[in-house]
């Protein structure tokens, strides 16, 4: 099985941050009369637990990203996915992300070498080619089960 080491979410906010604006450098308090801030909206969404039985076996190219990286790994939001919710939330609460095509809804989940990701992201490269295998990128620190960036893999899909 994949084994993931815990995250240190102070020095993957710091890391993110650094990618972000550089190094972080404190700034002076302001002075003058304090203005209004505004904070930063976080969405729950919620989906079902439960695996439906309507399974099916799909080829899979798979590869992985890291939002902390930056970059492609990113687009233009270290901190959410394509639904809106909070990787690192649900890294924390020990899900397994990914993202899939755009033709699969957010909540599908794909059965990975024994491991149920789910999908709550997209990407620009993250398509069904015309051959008829899926992209799926899976959000991990490294390539997760020793695999090869690109590799093809059979995997079961459940919707």
């Amino acid at each position: 099985m994949f084994e993931e080491t815990p995250l240190d979410m102070d020095r993957l906010v710091n890391d993110m941050l650094t990618a972000t604006v550089g190094a972080y450098t404190p700034t002076p308090a302001p002075t003058g009369t304090p203005q209004p801030t505004q904070s930063p909206l976080v969405v729950e969404v919620q989906y079902p637990t439960e695996l439906p039985q309507d399974t099916y076996s799909q080829v899979a190219r798979l590869s992985y990203y890291w939002p902390p990286l930056g970059g492609i790994n990113a687009d233009h939001d270290l901190f959410s996915t394509a639904d809106g919710s909070s990787w690192i939330q649900r890294v924390e609460q020990g899900e397994k992300i990914l993202a899939c095509p755009p033709e699969y809804p957010f909540g599908t989940r794909f059965k990975i070498h024994g491991d149920v990701w789910t999908c709550y992201d997209r990407g620009g490269a993250i398509i069904t080619a015309p051959e008829g295998y899926i992209w799926l990128d899976m959000l991990a620190a490294n390539m997760p089960y020793g695999l090869t960036w690109g590799v093809y893999e059979i995997v079961e899909v459940y919707k």
